[in-house]
């Protein structure tokens, strides 16, 4: 539901809650640096874009960074078919995506925050889980199950 509503840009970032009225100070809580965007929480922050490029790193895509639709479509189109791959990508993406937005929740409301690699180490242990949940077919792709390989856990 976190993804779905951040696709259609309707979290409720401080830009917004500053908007109707709602809060006063909209600094983003991950970097403390800049204005709380939606684009900004997930992709502009220095937090998050050290988060996604770990991400990105482990689904051996190239570092550039867009705006999170753009970047839902880019993996949509990097994974073409349904295979491990395919849902290697969706749950990074959803876990990604979920794990900031909890983070980012945690430091506002409870003014408690965990640091960036432990976040990711939270991502990749929830992919991880879910991926163990999986019955997979043999695969016959080496460089497939290399990539397989880097979500396994040690």
């Amino acid at each position: 539901m976190c993804l779905l509503r951040a696709l259609q840009k309707k979290l409720l970032t401080k830009d917004r809650l500053t908007r109707i009225g709602i809060i006063q100070e909209n600094v983003c809580v991950l970097c403390n640096t800049q204005l709380e965007t939606l684009d900004r929480l997930y992709f502009d922050c220095s937090y998050s874009k050290y988060i996604w490029a770990l991400c990105r790193l482990k689904l051996g895509m190239d570092q550039n960074l867009h705006g999170l639709l753009e970047e839902a479509r880019t993996l949509q189109n990097w994974f073409q078919h349904k295979t491990k791959i395919t849902v290697l990508a969706r749950l990074t993406l959803v876990a990604t995506v979920w794990n900031i937005w909890k983070e980012r929740n945690n430091r506002a409301f409870n003014k408690k925050g965990i640091s960036k690699t432990q976040s990711f180490k939270c991502i990749v242990q929830d992919i991880t889980d879910l991926l163990q949940g999986y019955k997979w077919g043999e695969d016959r792709d080496e460089n497939k199950r290399q990539l397989l390989k880097f979500w396994e856990p040690g």
